[in-house]
């Protein structure tokens, strides 16, 4: 309470003296009630100290600390994930102390780091200590299921969450650039593998929708959809049909299951798909794009795709990116690229 008993509003000060001469009133019945029933005592805890639904705390008996019938004291056994933790509870005015420690705010070093302000933003975070091994602080509330852990190593913020038995640790991937800005990364610890969430899905566990990287095989995969290597041979041949039209790191690159080798172009809005004559079809456009990419027109112009019409191959199309323009003297040409900015 910030304010003296005194300060409050006659009312509210009514309020808070019957409160307490109501909890002490019934001092005994709470301690023999604890002493029958613990876990309503752990409930309780619970509720302010959340633990994940598959694993809830187990404790050793509680008992009375020396000089005191208020606090009782407890430890939390430790598990294949986590340490033991000493608790305190104080029966009349409810405050609970873990590791000695009241729950508190995040320290600024760790709630000001930027892979916390982007997963949380301006949020006030409330922490315990943390029982996860090599970890030291713990939300005072879960994420849709997920306990959210903090720690330091070498001054960096590392993120971890314990859910459904397993530990995921919030990373940050080498990947194409759509898969990196679009998605928050987090890497199971037990199996190796790294989950790709959509940050507006950013505690869906294991959404049957996302990437899946499998760090030992070194491959990502969507259900029965393979994400090709960015650096493989495939991958660079196809990013040189597309060079100065869209950068690389912004191609995604994939194998489906039942159709053909797959491209696509994020910020365009385009999906293109490779025929039986090893040519890119677009869905959208309804075109295929030109082999030999010689327009007729627009020589020096090299931020261009040409393309044409599936069914009829003699109307023919460019299509720019919109961005910025660049532009070179090369022998007698002018060398001309549009920067896509989007």
């Amino acid at each position: 309470m910030t304010l003296k008993p005194e300060q409050l509003p006659a009312t509210i000060r009514g309020m808070l003296i019957r409160d307490i001469q109501m909890t002490v009133s019934i001092q005994g019945l709470l301690q023999s009630t604890i002493q029958c029933h613990p876990e309503s005592l752990q409930l309780a805890i619970s509720s302010m100290w959340p633990d994940t639904a598959d694993r809830p705390r187990t404790y050793r008996p509680w008992r009375y600390i020396s000089k005191s019938d208020m606090w009782m004291v407890s430890t939390a056994t430790a598990s294949d994930l986590s340490r033991p933790q000493l608790v305190h509870y104080h029966i009349l005015e409810g405050h609970l102390l873990v590791d000695r420690k009241p729950v508190g705010k995040l320290p600024a070093e760790i709630r000001n780091a930027d892979s916390v302000q982007e997963l949380f933003g301006p949020q006030h975070l409330l922490v315990f200590p943390s029982a996860l091994k090599d970890m030291t602080y713990v939300l005072s509330t879960l994420r849709s299921g997920h306990q959210i852990h903090f720690g330091l190593y070498e001054d960096q913020v590392a993120t971890r969450a314990r859910v459904r038995g397993t530990v995921l640790q919030f990373v940050e991937a080498d990947l194409p650039t759509p898969l990196l800005g679009e998605y928050f990364h987090w890497l199971d610890l037990g199996s190796g593998e790294l989950e790709f969430r959509r940050r507006a899905q950013l505690w869906w566990y294991k959404r049957p929708g996302n990437w899946m990287l499998h760090v030992g095989a070194r491959q990502a995969s969507r259900r029965q959809t393979l994400l090709v290597d960015p650096h493989s041979n495939v991958f660079h041949r196809i990013a040189g049909i597309f060079e100065h039209f869209e950068s690389a790191d912004r191609l995604v690159v994939f194998q489906p299951a039942k159709r053909n080798l797959s491209v696509e172009l994020k910020r365009m809005d385009l999906d293109l798909t490779v025929n039986g004559k090893g040519i890119f079809l677009c869905r959208q456009l309804r075109s295929e794009i030109v082999p030999s990419q010689d327009a007729g027109t627009w020589y020096g112009l090299q931020s261009k795709i040409v393309l044409r019409d599936n069914e009829n191959h003699l109307r023919r199309s460019i299509i720019v990116p919109i961005g910025s323009i660049q532009y070179r003297r090369h022998d007698v040409h002018v060398l001309i690229r549009v920067v896509n900015d989007g």
